[in-house]
């Protein structure tokens, strides 16, 4: 039978459970609860807010198991909120807003609202979630202002929701309730009796205790915090979307006719881009600037066309090559976009150039950095080499940092690896021999990948592989080692069955496309319910020359994992 797994640091509730024949395995959650209600949209029922907040905290967990728990459990995660003039309260936190709080409800009723969410793990996955909602009505009493200094001079009050305990001082100042009284402490048993048996586990089965993995969190108002992480987050599959290319050339057949093929999306890039065909496409500037590699006009290198960010296949006009080759680059030289990195208050654009020593086909084995934070200028020179590292992407990290994803080598089935930088204004940023390696990025790819921030905290990688299957793959993180061992979910594969009747080179099936490579973050937007919408571009190459290459654009939907199931 499963070993229950509490997803809380409150010895109340770890009480409640082992009073109800239960030992529980505690592990902590690390929950931002402020970022996790921020992604709910405004107007949230309160009673679907602290669910929200119980899943997730039971999800943290969950998807964190390992060992002999992770074989078979059911984690349990809570949480309670006071609801008192139809504003839910938390943790006051400080004895000022403790004090507050006891001035609005002194002498008065109000709801202990407490949620609560099972979720089942087999083998290390979360297979099965329960989660509800049980109300307790709180008649409170009027303390002494002695009583009430000293109460809140105990520390009690801060740490707990609605600044009361009625398992403990707090309850000196309740006259009673109408309810469930184990769910005000914490966690209602007869709730998480009833939602065990919902997933197949039988509470009695339960009573046969099981030896504590971790000690519970002692009470103490200073007991220091692992700092929270935000949810983690996973791409809905089935919402993936081919909005369209986003520049194309009128197709012609061997006789010269004309081929049915998918328009543009968006006109204004006809007219820029007129007789033009582009190899990759790299968003810097928070989506404002869009760098090609050129196809056609082979030998002209990086061209820049400005884009509207809030509409990322509306080109506004004009294109120019602002970006200067290396110094030592040879005759003929090209460079082409592999990655970008939004970092704060400056954007980096990462260039291959090509022909050069030790290059391959597409790319060469150092990456050459410009620094194009400053949209317009006439002229971009180099800042520095990444020495040895191709293809890579970076994004911003606390203390002025980089995290950065990319190639050691050129050729096929290259390794990919994640490495930390120095600040951004030590002299050794772009030293690749100084950085700190984090490791091989587990189903990393050998093309091109982005690395971008998530807008409610956390990061993603756009990864693609040339070598064998090959396919643009998407990983959701939140911290540089989950970048390493988080999984890597395959969204568009190399297959050009099933053709639309309008392009023989695009399948009807959204997850399948002719020869996807190069894929680039547009711009990652919130929604109202909580979930968030990546824009992204992929390259693709048609095989025949006279058809060029083209990129385009897809969006996908990701959610919360608590979410998710």
């Amino acid at each position: 039978m499963p070993v229950l797994v509490l997803a809380s640091a409150s010895p109340a509730r770890e009480r409640i459970l082992e009073q109800a024949g239960l030992n529980p395995v505690v592990i902590v959650s690390h929950v931002d609860e402020h970022l996790v209600m921020a992604t709910q949209p405004s107007g949230i029922a309160p009673a679907r807010a602290v669910e929200v907040l119980a899943s997730a905290k039971a999800f943290d967990v969950a998807s964190g198991l390992a060992g002999e728990v992770a074989s078979d459990a059911v984690v349990l995660g809570c949480d309670s909120m006071l609801l008192l003039d139809g504003s839910l309260q938390g943790k006051p936190g400080t004895v000022e807003e403790a004090r507050r709080r006891w001035g609005l409800m002194a002498g008065r009723s109000a709801e202990l609202l407490t949620g609560h969410c099972l979720i089942r793990v087999i083998d290390g996955k979360p297979v099965a979630r329960v989660s509800e909602t049980r109300s307790t009505t709180v008649h409170f009493g009027s303390p002494s202002a002695e009583d009430l200094d000293a109460y809140l001079a105990t520390g009690e009050p801060l740490q707990v929701a609605g600044a009361f305990t009625l398992d403990g001082l707090g309850s000196w100042f309740v006259e009673g309730i109408d309810g469930d009284p184990s769910n005000v402490i914490g966690v209602s048993a007869p709730l998480v009796g009833r939602m065990l048996n919902n997933l197949g586990v039988p509470v009695s089965s339960l009573w046969v205790r099981h030896e504590k993995h971790l000690p519970p969190k002692p009470f103490h108002p200073d007991t220091p915090t692992v700092t929270p992480l935000p949810p983690r987050m996973v791409p809905v599959f089935d919402s993936l979307v081919m909005i369209g290319p986003t520049q194309q050339q009128v197709f012609k057949d061997a006789h010269g006719n004309p081929i049915p093929h998918m328009p543009s999306v968006n006109a204004s890039f006809q007219t820029v881009c007129s007789d033009d065909s582009f190899d990759l496409g790299v968003h810097t500037n928070r989506g404002a600037c869009l760098w090609t590699g050129d196809y056609l006009n082979t030998g002209d290198g990086i061209q820049l066309i400005p884009v509207d960010p809030a509409e990322p296949s509306v080109a506004l006009g004009g294109r120019s090559k602002p970006l200067a080759l290396p110094s030592d680059a040879q005759d003929g030289a090209r460079l082409l976009p592999t990655g970008s990195a939004e970092l704060a208050h400056r954007s980096l654009l990462f260039a291959s150039c090509i022909p050069s020593p030790g290059c391959s086909t597409f790319v060469s084995a150092n990456t050459t950095v410009y620094d194009v934070s400053e949209p317009g200028k006439a002229s971009y020179r180099p800042m520095g080499v990444m020495v040895g590292v191709s293809q890579p992407s970076g994004v911003s990290m606390p203390g002025r940092r980089m995290l950065v994803a990319g190639n050691i080598g050129t050729g096929p089935w290259a390794p990919r690896f994640a490495w930390l930088t120095p600040p951004i204004d030590n002299p050794a940023f772009l030293d690749s021999s100084a950085w700190e390696k984090i490791g091989q990025i587990d189903g990393g790819g050998d093309r091109e990948n982005q690395l971008f921030a998530l807008p409610a905290g956390g990061f993603g990688l756009l990864d693609s592989n040339g070598a064998g299957d090959a396919h643009i793959g998407l990983k959701l993180f939140r911290t540089p080692q989950e970048l390493v061992s988080a999984p890597m979910t395959v969204l568009i594969r190399n297959d050009p069955s099933d053709p639309r009747p309008d392009d023989p080179f695009i399948s009807r099936d959204a997850h399948k496309l002719l020869q996807p490579y190069g894929p680039q973050v547009v711009n990652v937007t919130m929604n109202a319910d909580g979930t968030q919408t990546l824009h992204f571009l992929v390259s693709q190459w048609v095989t025949d020359p006279t058809r060029a290459y083209r990129t385009i654009l897809y969006s996908i939907v990701l959610t919360p994992e608590y979410l998710s199931i």
